[in-house]
């Protein structure tokens, strides 16, 4: 008959715990070469059934009540075997514990580490990458500090993890040199109690600052991070730690690069983090005298944009004269640009009086047009929300001028938003005309 929820992930545990006996009988094994394992000698890939019982993947969509019924009960044998893990890692040896892990996972187990863009994918790549980590890292010794078992068929824990490596498994720490570092685990369990994923992250817990060879890493090569998914989400969690001089020392390696990294969705990010956190000072100026000559261009760019967006808004608008005086250059096309337009209400919104008039005089010009275009509109609405009360009035005054216009722009399906905003405004010494009679639709 088939085993019960509960007896399977028994069964599966009770197989684990036998083989880790039989490891440990046979005594910490001897550590092999650090070089021997790095080597590009990868084991063929193990063929098995795709429905066997070593891959029943637990998903959310298949999770039923027995499957609930049956982890709660097996919780103190889980947590028994995630300690003994613990020791296996501390004592065992290279071929050891690469043995041993193998009774432990199931055929479609994967590891990956993020921060590193690290990622193993099958039962004997798994484990011969904790083969790899124990020869390079001979004294490894680990410590598990937290322990979580609330979701079904997952367990999470903060792991602390110590030694000297022989080669740069890990880049952030320097090789036969003394390393510490907290890791964050998330080890996922099949219904047969195999493990068949392990998740890591470095935590930034503890100040980051006392944890000197990561940052010096981090900064070392926050342009390469940046570009990368898992580095970019370390560097946003470094950010969570670090003071304003640890950040300032990151945003300062992409200076003489800012063109092509902020174009990288992850540095941009980071950049625009940099922007809105950071107080304003000289030495984050380079953001603003990169982008010279280039500012219109940056501004309808997908990744870019965004970036322009956060200097306009936190940057001393006087420092911006430049950049900003050639998005007024092109202030009509910007405006009707997907990306550009966000830009342009963003110097309506924190420019200078100065340069607010001089975008709204570009504006003016083809207002009755813009007005009715579908995203250009926004950028007229937003100049009559927070241009300088006489550019308001002379950008209403140019929408107003042709009463026939005007009650064609009242029913645009665009435009009518625009000349909302206008009604608002208190006109009463500007003479302009208020629309009287039938609407007309006005091809314009």
């Amino acid at each position: 008959p088939k085993p019960t929820g509960l007896a399977r992930v028994q069964r599966g545990m009770a197989a684990m715990g036998e083989a880790g006996a039989s490891a440990s009988a046979r005594g910490a094994g001897g550590v092999g070469c650090a070089c021997d394992v790095l080597a590009d000698d990868r084991p063929a890939r193990r063929s098995g059934n795709a429905g066997s019982a070593r891959q029943s993947k637990v998903t959310p969509e298949t999770l039923s009540a027995d499957d609930v019924e049956a982890w709660e009960a097996s919780l103190p044998m889980v947590e028994r075997h995630l300690y003994a893990f613990e020791g296996m890692l501390n004592t065992f040896g290279a071929s050891d514990l690469q043995q041993t892990i193998l009774g432990r996972l199931s055929l479609d187990a994967c590891a990956t580490w993020e921060d590193i863009d690290f990622e193993e994918q099958g039962i004997e790549f798994v484990a011969n990458w904790y083969g790899k980590v124990k020869a390079i890292i001979p004294d490894l010794r680990a410590h598990m500090m937290t322990l979580e078992l609330q979701d079904p068929f997952r367990a999470q824990f903060l792991m602390r993890v110590s030694g000297t490596q022989r080669l740069p498994l890990m880049p952030m720490f320097a090789t036969n040199k003394p390393f510490t570092c907290d890791l964050h685990n998330t080890i996922e369990f099949n219904r047969d109690g195999l493990i068949c994923g392990r998740h890591m992250n470095l935590s930034f817990d503890a100040r980051l600052g006392q944890q000197v060879s990561i940052f010096e890493w981090l900064v070392a090569f926050a342009r390469e991070l940046a570009v990368k998914a898992g580095g970019c989400q370390l560097l946003e969690r470094a950010f969570e730690t670090v003071d304003d001089e640890g950040k300032l020392a990151i945003v300062q390696q992409f200076e003489g690069h800012l063109w092509e990294s902020s174009a990288s969705p992850g540095a941009s990010a980071i950049l625009q983090r940099c922007v809105a956190e950071l107080p304003p000072r000289k030495t984050l100026l380079f953001l603003v005298k990169e982008f010279a000559g280039r500012a219109a261009e940056a501004a309808k760019h997908p990744i870019q944009s965004p970036l322009m967006e956060r200097i306009v808004e936190h940057f001393p608008p006087a420092e911006l004269d430049d950049i900003v005086g050639e998005l007024v250059i092109m202030g009509a096309a910007l405006s009707r640009h997907s990306f550009g337009n966000y830009v342009m209400q963003r110097v309506l919104e924190h420019g200078t009086n100065a340069q607010r008039q001089a975008l709204v005089e570009v504006l003016c010009r083809d207002a009755p047009k813009l007005a009715q275009h579908r995203i250009a509109s926004n950028v007229v609405r937003c100049a009559l929300i927070n241009a300088p009360r006489q550019s308001q009035l002379r950008l209403a005054g140019t929408l107003a001028a042709d009463p026939g216009v005007a009650r064609a722009l009242g029913k645009h399906c665009n435009a009518s938003f625009v000349m909302r905003e206008l009604k608002t405004l208190k006109l009463s010494d500007s003479g302009l005309a208020r629309p009287t009679g039938d609407l007309e639709e006005v091809s314009l």
